[in-house]
């Protein structure tokens, strides 16, 4: 039996799914309880943040199924659904994506190949254009005087897909997509900066390898002249793939 399956053109995972549409028929009302609720999270990994197709089940559950209020309002705490703004969702869009492309990247040093995954499917574009806001033109600029200029690194930038965010972040209500400003240096670490279709602001980053500390913009872009990092990543960066 295959691990998802598909239902009103979504791809859900199976084992949620039909352990939910049982526990529905077998409630006189049809309403899921706060103990069905706690029968679906444990479909789930503890150990694990829930993946894009594990969201994807529970909110199509959410929308599609009848249950009580205080079992709605638990599993949406559990796992963190319905109670993330726009920016703070595609931070951690963009964390997840930071942390899959490291993974793909280390598992085929491991092996002794190449992983052939690039970073956001590599969906880039020219950096300096008019039609681009001006915060986006001022973002690159930056890193190219501070970073690229300097011989010590690179900049690029990248446009993502903007269904690709909205499906990952359902409950976010996001009405824009997204530039994606990424900095690389000579070694693992870097910056990047989120911005939406209209300029405005979304997150600043410094990274090492999948880390991300978000921060205040002149906070963040201070680094370039320091090399440093925020206390928080300097205290993680032996956490990375790399840093174990």
């Amino acid at each position: 039996m295959s691990y998802s399956i598909e239902v009103d053109g979504k791809r859900l995972v199976r084992s949620i799914y039909e352990l939910a549409q049982s526990l529905a028929e077998a409630q006189d009302g049809g309403r899921l309880s706060h103990e069905d609720a706690r029968q679906i999270r444990a479909e789930i990994d503890e150990d694990e943040d829930p993946t894009d197709t594990e969201r994807h089940t529970i909110v199509y559950l959410l929308e599609t199924l009848t249950w009580t209020e205080e079992a709605e309002q638990w599993i949406r705490e559990e796992l963190h659904l319905g109670n993330e703004d726009g920016p703070t969702c595609v931070r951690s869009y963009v964390e997840n994506e930071m942390r899959e492309y490291v993974q793909a990247q280390y598992d085929a040093h491991k092996s002794g190949g190449s992983s052939g995954r690039p970073f956001f499917h590599g969906v880039l574009v020219d950096r300096l254009e008019e039609s681009h806001p001006e915060s986006v033109n001022d973002a690159v600029q930056y890193y190219i005087d501070h970073v690229e200029r300097a011989d010590w690194g690179g900049v690029a930038l990248y446009a993502p897909d903007s269904e690709d965010i909205e499906e990952a972040c359902l409950t976010a209500n996001l009405g824009w997509f997204l530039f994606v400003v990424r900095v690389i240096t000579d070694g693992d670490d870097g910056w990047i900066e989120l911005y939406t279709s209209e300029g405005e602001p979304v997150g600043y980053g410094r990274t090492v390898m999948e880390l991300i500390s978000w921060g205040d913009r002149d906070e963040i872009r201070a680094y370039t002249d320091s090399g440093g990092f925020p206390d928080e990543l300097e205290a993680r960066r032996g956490d990375s793939l790399w840093g174990k």
